[in-house]
C-alpha cells in the first residue's frame, strides 16, 4: 500500500508531526511515530481507529453503520453503543424546550452537515420538495441542526420560519445515512458517502454536481427558491453599515464606477498565485470599485451586495453558487481540487470544469457566465 506525506508540523526544525494518505487509510505520527493512529475507511466514513505506542496497540474503535466499540489492545472491548441512541440523546438535549410535533409518530430533524455549495443547492432547488414528500407542512413539525453558522444564516435568509440550532456532536461523524433515533426521524444532508459515491459517479459516467444531487435526493431539479424580501433587506441594510462610503457609492450607482465583488479564496479549490491574484485586483480597480469578501461579512450580506453589485470575480467555491441566485454578472476561475479526503480524489482543474461548472445551475446569469481554466504551475 502506497502512503503519500500529505501534511506535518516541525518544532526547531524537527517533524512532531506527519500525516499520510493511501487509499481507504490514514496514519498519523507523532514524535516520530513513538504514538501513531492508524484510521480505516469504508464508503461510508471511519471504519477502524487503531493507537499504538512504541509499537505495541494500546487502544482502539470500530465503527460500523449501527454500533460503535471501543477497545484497548486490538479486541478487547471496553463499551459500545448504537449510533441511533447516541443521537437521539443529542437531539433531545439540543432542542428541548422547543415543540416538535410528530408526523407519523416520529420527529423530524434535518442535519447540515457540509460546505455552503451544498447548502445553498438544497435550499434553492430541493428543500420545499423535502418538506412535502415528509408532510411537513409547518414550522412546528420540524428543526435543523446547523453545524456550521453559515448553514443557520443561510437557512434563515431563505426559510426564516423555520426553527435551528448551531452545533456540530461529534456523533454526527458516525452518521451516514437517514436514520430513525428514538422517536425522531432524521434526514442527513449530506452523510460522507453522498461524496463518494459522487466521485465514484463522475469517474463512471457524465454527470454533474447538480444533477447528482437530484438523483441523491430522489427529486427534480425546479426552478430556484427564492430568499425571504423582508430577510433579504435587512441583510442590505446590515451589509452597507461595513462599506466604505466609496463602496456603498459604487453599491448605489452614486459614482461613475459601479462595485464588484472579488472573491478569490476557497476551501477546496488549489490556491491562485498571488501573482495572478495581484493582476485581477489591478485589471478589476481600473474600472470598478472593489469590495474583498471576508469573513466580516455574513453570507447573508454578501448576497445583499451581490444583488446590486455587477460582477463577482471569484475562484470557484460553494460562495458562488450561493450568491449565483443573486442574478450577479459572473466570472469565475477553476483549479483543482486538492486530495481532499481518503474517498474523495484529486480533480485536474479541466475536471472541476466539466464538473461543477457553475452553467449547471439553470439561471439567466449563470449560462452567461465567464469561466477560466487555471492549469497547474
Amino acid at each position: 500500500m502506497k502512503l503519500t506525506l500529505s501534511k506535518q508540523k516541525k518544532i526547531c526544525g524537527l517533524p512532531v508531526y506527519k500525516k499520510y494518505i493511501a487509499e481507504k487509510m490514514i496514519r498519523r505520527d507523532f514524535i516520530g511515530g513513538i504514538y501513531r493512529e492508524i484510521i480505516n475507511y469504508e464508503e461510508y466514513g471511519e471504519a477502524l481507529r487503531q493507537a499504538y505506542f512504541l509499537g505495541m496497540p494500546i487502544w482502539g474503535k470500530r465503527v460500523n453503520q449501527r454500533i460503535i466499540t471501543w477497545h484497548v489492545g486490538e479486541s478487547r472491548v471496553l463499551k459500545q453503543f448504537t449510533i441511533a441512541d447516541g443521537l437521539a440523546n443529542v437531539l433531545e438535549r439540543t432542542f428541548n424546550g422547543m415543540r416538535v410535533v410528530p408526523i407519523k409518530d416520529k420527529k423530524h430533524a434535518f442535519i447540515f452537515r457540509s460546505n455552503s455549495g451544498e447548502i445553498a443547492l438544497l435550499l434553492m432547488f430541493f428543500w420545499k420538495q423535502l418538506l412535502e414528500r415528509n408532510e411537513i407542512k409547518h414550522r412546528e413539525q420540524v428543526v435543523v441542526l446547523c453545524t456550521k453558522q453559515y448553514h443557520q444564516d443561510m437557512l434563515k435568509l431563505y426559510f426564516p420560519e423555520i426553527r435551528s440550532v448551531v452545533l456540530n456532536p461529534k456523533i454526527l461523524s458516525f452518521v451516514h445515512d437517514d436514520l430513525e433515533a428514538g422517536e425522531w426521524y432524521v434526514h442527513m444532508c449530506f452523510p460522507g458517502k453522498y461524496f463518494v459515491q459522487m466521485e465514484s459517479n463522475f469517474d463512471s459516467g457524465p454527470v454533474n454536481y447538480l444533477e447528482w444531487m437530484g438523483r441523491w435526493f430522489g427529486l427534480s431539479v425546479q426552478s430556484p427558491e427564492r430568499p425571504d424580501a423582508e430577510e433579504l433587506n435587512n441583510a442590505l441594510i446590515s451589509a452597507r453599515g461595513k462599506l466604505t462610503k466609496e463602496q456603498n457609492d459604487a453599491l448605489m450607482d452614486k459614482s461613475s464606477k459601479g462595485l464588484a465583488i472579488l472573491a478569490l479564496e476557497s476551501v477546496t479549490s488549489s490556491n491562485l498565485d498571488e501573482w495572478l491574484k495581484n493582476q485581477i485586483r489591478s485589471e478589476i480597480s481600473k474600472k470598478f470599485v472593489v469590495l474583498e469578501n471576508s469573513n466580516k461579512f455574513s453570507y447573508p450580506e454578501i448576497y445583499g451586495i451581490a444583488t446590486k453589485a455587477k460582477k463577482l470575480i471569484a475562484l470557484r467555491s460553494g460562495l458562488v453558487d450561493f450568491l449565483s441566485n443573486a442574478g450577479i454578472e459572473l466570472y469565475i476561475y477553476y483549479t483543482s481540487f486538492r486530495n481532499r479526503n481518503v474517498n474523495v480524489s484529486y480533480r485536474s482543474a479541466k475536471q472541476v470544469l466539466d464538473l461543477y461548472s457553475i452553467k449547471w445551475i439553470p439561471l439567466e446569469n449563470t449560462r452567461n457566465a465567464q469561466e477560466y481554466v487555471i492549469d497547474e504551475y
